[in-house]
Formats: C-alpha cells, sequence, structure tokens
C-alpha cells in the first residue's frame, strides 16, 4: 500500500489553563479553516472530559434545529443567574 502525500491533516494544538472553574483545556484544530477535531478539559472534580469532533460542516444544514422545543415555550430566564458555558457543567 502506497501513502499518497494529501492523506494527512495539519492540526494545531492549543493548550492553556482555564481560571473559572479551575482545569486544563487542550484542544486541536485544523490549521486550515480551523475546524475541531479533538478538546480535551481536566478538573480535580471530575477528571478528564473528551470531545472528538467528526463529519464537520461548514454552515448551518438544517436551521430549523436551532429552534427551541415545544417545552421551553414557558421558561423564564434568570436575568440575574450568572453566565454559564459548557465547561462549567
Amino acid at each position: 500500500m502506497n501513502a499518497d502525500v494529501k492523506t494527512f491533516i495539519l492540526t494545531l494544538v492549543w493548550i492553556f489553563v482555564v481560571c473559572r472553574p479551575p482545569g486544563d483545556f487542550l484542544t486541536t484544530v485544523t490549521e486550515l479553516g480551523c475546524f475541531p477535531v479533538k478538546s480535551s478539559y481536566q478538573t480535580k472534580e471530575f477528571g478528564w472530559v473528551l470531545t472528538d469532533f467528526y463529519d464537520n460542516v461548514i454552515g448551518i444544514t438544517n436551521p430549523n434545529l436551532l429552534e427551541p422545543p415545544e417545552f421551553c415555550a414557558g421558561a423564564v430566564m434568570d436575568v440575574e443567574a450568572e453566565p454559564r458555558n459548557y465547561l462549567s457543567f
């Protein structure tokens, strides 16, 4: 089997410390287009959280998926709550 020089993807790895919540974060993205490949997040409380990305597409293929589900119609947002992201769960 011969290797083709066009069968590789150049990636960039970013490693940094997150202050809130405290932990170490590592993410890998493609050099061309900055598509996510994987991310890893470590906290003392939960250990490692690993996420791999595949079958990425550019854009939103189905904008209807952005509609909130029916059961969210009566939801009330707490405007005084501290903002959260997926790393805070």
